[in-house]
């Protein structure tokens, strides 16, 4: 069996300046031993970045706990991910635009994870959502 936890910790840079954790990670099991595990950490710079990091962490494993199960090769995991980015990234824009955000505050990293006993494949996908 595969064991996997998170844990997102604010730091005292943004404790002392008040400024919002705009890091988020999402985990799941996916059918058979599987494991999905998102890491977002959102554009400082933006104002919107938490709640990029959030849609797409949630969103991307969202999408491969549903396509993804532990007889696919290799390759097979590596489309879903690819097809999880756009999923991340869609829904990112979606949730800006229903919010009223400016779309180009919306910034974030996101690096997904699929684990199995026998392999693993880890993508990274860095994307500002711009109109």
């Amino acid at each position: 069996m595969i064991h996997a936890y998170g844990m997102s910790i604010q730091g005292f840079d943004h404790i002392n300046k008040k400024i919002v954790c705009q890091d988020a990670y999402e985990i799941a099991r996916a059918p058979g031993d599987v494991i999905i595990a998102a890491v977002a950490d959102g554009v400082g710079s933006q104002a919107h970045s938490d709640m990029a990091s959030d849609v797409a962490a949630k969103a991307s494993v969202a999408h491969c706990k549903n396509n993804i199960a532990e007889k696919m090769s290799d390759s097979e995991i590596l489309s879903s991910i690819e097809k999880a980015f756009l999923a991340a990234k869609t829904d990112v824009s979606e949730t800006a635009t229903r919010l009223g955000f400016e779309l180009g505050q919306c910034g974030t990293t996101l690096t997904l994870a699929v684990i199995k006993k026998t392999s693993s494949t880890i993508s990274m996908l860095t994307f500002t959502v711009i109109k």
